[in-house]
């Protein structure tokens, strides 16, 4: 895994609070003030969700909607309403470190 990958991991992790593992958003408009480009934001996004780092858990949109993600080696947060997420909650599998 290259750097920026290993770097957004790190600021995916600091956005969980504890309770909110598949809510955790990571759009441009904040990242870029942590000097992220869009470019580098996707790929290390990308490579992330390849090597199952992150699990996508709502697909975005071009509207205010923003795509959400887990953490694959933690559980979904019960905090975390089922209806939000585009995933099944109770077949979620955690990935073994």
């Amino acid at each position: 895994m290259n750097w920026a990958s290993q770097a957004l991991l790190i600021h995916i992790g600091s956005f969980h609070n504890g309770s909110n593992n598949g809510d955790i958003s990571i759009p441009h408009s904040i990242m870029k003030l942590r000097g992220w480009s869009k470019g580098s934001l996707a790929d290390a996004k990308n490579e992330l969700l390849e090597y199952d780092w992150i699990r996508l858990t709502r697909q975005g949109g071009k509207t205010k909607i923003p795509s959400l993600y887990a953490l694959s080696w933690k559980p979904i947060d019960a905090d975390v309403k089922p209806c939000k997420l585009d995933i099944n909650v109770s077949s979620y599998r955690l990935r073994k470190l």
